[in-house]
């Protein structure tokens, strides 16, 4: 419904930008939101009295502040990210993770949340905003306690600024082309993650994998929710069928390591090395059935 609302407004307002281009007047445009992710800036010089008094009626309306257009570096990043640009930013990294987030207010300060956002952070994060409320921030250094230092940023932020965020947490990836698609995924990731886990205000790959089985996975995301999840241990036939095997057993290792006729330890020494491998600790239930779904999946297409 907002791709096609905004081809009708672009249609009629051919000189319509969205609202994170490198525009210097954002003053001279009317900004509407056509949906929550995007925002829609029309000049007011295309517009009668009336159908900017109509528009207001439609649509909410921001009001442009002067932090508004993105530094140029970080446009580049956002506009790599989009795929608005095959052009990598120039960077001494090698990987890189997105975290993406989502401010279920309207009536926030957006320096504010950045300054709350990098006071949990040993650097200056590039901190990227894809509408009014929602944005990403990247990282480019992996941190072993990231996800209970996001959690504990998120609870800190809401206590502060009285609202309500959710953040994705994406996986460490090398930065080269492949990063705009992988990009895409996630937010479908984060998508799906929000729809189902609105109450959770810290979710990742992990959390969503059973409701994209649900909602039924498109062709072209199992090979990277496979790589993901599974990540090298793919190559490892011997390994996949054990895990397997040791979660049919429910986690039995005595049962599964006489099924496999492999010496216990043999077998704990294989679950440590898948663990370390794919960060999914198999010994819990809710990682125990993401891999194993990931390798159901992971046969099927194989």
């Amino acid at each position: 419904m907002g791709a096609f609302m905004i081809e009708n407004l672009k249609q009629r307002y051919p000189r319509s930008i969205d609202w994170n281009e490198n525009v210097l007047n954002y003053e001279k445009y009317l900004w509407i939101e056509v949906s929550e992710d995007s925002t829609l800036g029309i000049p007011y010089e295309d517009l009668t009295e009336q159908e900017t008094s109509l528009l207001s009626v439609l649509f909410k309306i921001h009001e442009p502040t002067k932090n508004l257009p993105l530094h140029s570096l970080k446009k580049e990043w956002m506009d790599y990210l989009k795929g608005k640009s095959v052009v990598t930013p120039i960077t001494n990294h090698k990987n890189m993770l997105v975290i993406q987030f989502f401010v279920f207010s309207s009536s926030f300060n957006k320096d504010e949340l950045e300054e709350g956002i990098s006071s949990f952070l040993d650097f200056e994060p590039y901190i990227l905003w894809e509408s009014l409320q929602k944005g990403c921030f990247i990282l480019f250094e992996k941190e072993e306690t990231i996800l209970s230092l996001l959690q504990e940023m998120i609870s800190t932020i809401e206590a502060d600024f009285y609202i309500k965020l959710q953040m994705y947490v994406g996986k460490f990836h090398p930065i080269d082309n492949s990063i705009p698609l992988l990009y895409k995924y996630e937010q479908t990731c984060f998508e799906i993650g929000s729809k189902f886990l609105n109450n959770k205000s810290l979710i990742s790959l992990v959390d969503v994998f059973p409701y994209l089985i649900l909602q039924g996975i498109g062709t072209e995301l199992v090979d990277y929710l496979i790589n993901d999840l599974l990540d090298e241990t793919i190559i490892d036939h011997e390994l996949i069928k054990t895990i397997k095997t040791y979660i049919e057993s429910n986690s039995n290792a005595s049962l599964a390591a006489k099924k496999l006729f492999i010496h216990r330890n043999s077998l704990q020494y294989r679950i440590d090395k898948f663990i370390e491998k794919t960060g999914l600790d198999i010994k819990s239930f809710q990682d125990a059935m993401v891999a194993y779904l990931a390798i159901i999946l992971f046969e099927k297409f194989d």
